[in-house]
């Protein structure tokens, strides 16, 4: 084809395929299809599609190059390569959705073990934290204190609750044990027992006040 004008060259579909591939080049390169003469191993010629791309040579005097590849000769290599990428998604997929099965096997036991302990230590502190309101507030005569299993967060909670509850607890029964000397000190001195006085310390401060109180009056009395 050496020193023939393939200008108006046009393929089977009306494609001037070389103006198109010209024009591209001017566009700083780009793709154009279209069908044209392909050589069988038999000797024969048959018509096929081809892709070829076009790109001007720079500083060349508008001079441009053109390559191509037909369709159908690329379609086996296309098919192996689709062939082998489907392959590796898929295994791929396989193995994500296998690993993704094993991790949740492995992960759900402990957000369940977590949440179990979770609610049973709220529940725990919940309840002891009513009873001893209850105590404090002599609905009930007795409190109890929670059974600290763990040393975590809800464990250490727990053990400055006991510590709180026994300690509140302490000060309750030795402020009524105040109260009941102080009742029984004032049954002698209605007897005409002025030497009587309150031994018994409470920890209310307003107490102690209290018995102080009541003892610098017997002392008067007692003068």
């Amino acid at each position: 084809m050496i020193g023939t004008d393939l200008h108006n060259a046009k393929d089977e579909n009306g494609i001037f395929y070389v103006r198109e591939l010209y024009q591209r080049a001017l566009d700083k390169g780009g793709f154009v299809t279209f069908h044209f003469t392909k050589p069988q191993p038999n000797g024969e010629n048959t018509i096929a599609e081809k892709t070829a791309y076009s790109y001007l040579i720079p500083n060349a005097d508008d001079l441009w190059i053109s390559t191509g590849v037909y369709k159908d000769t690329l379609e086996p290599y296309i098919d192996r390569s689709l062939e082998e990428l489907l392959s590796f998604f898929s295994k791929s997929f396989f193995k994500t959705v296998l690993f993704s099965i094993i991790f949740i096997l492995i992960i759900i036991p402990f957000i369940f073990i977590f949440y179990r302990n979770l609610i049973v230590g709220v529940q725990g502190i919940d309840a002891n934290i009513t009873s001893f309101f209850n105590f404090i507030n002599h609905k009930t005569k007795n409190v109890s204190t929670i059974d600290v299993k763990t040393n975590d967060e809800f464990g250490q909670i727990s053990k400055a609750i006991n510590e709180n509850i026994l300690a509140t607890k302490q000060g309750l029964e030795q402020d009524a044990k105040a109260v009941k000397e102080s009742v029984e000190t004032v049954g002698v001195v209605e007897s005409g027992n002025l030497t009587a006085r309150i031994t018994a310390n409470p920890r209310n401060p307003q107490l102690i006040e209290l018995k102080n109180v009541l003892n610098r009056l017997l002392d008067v009395l007692q003068t």
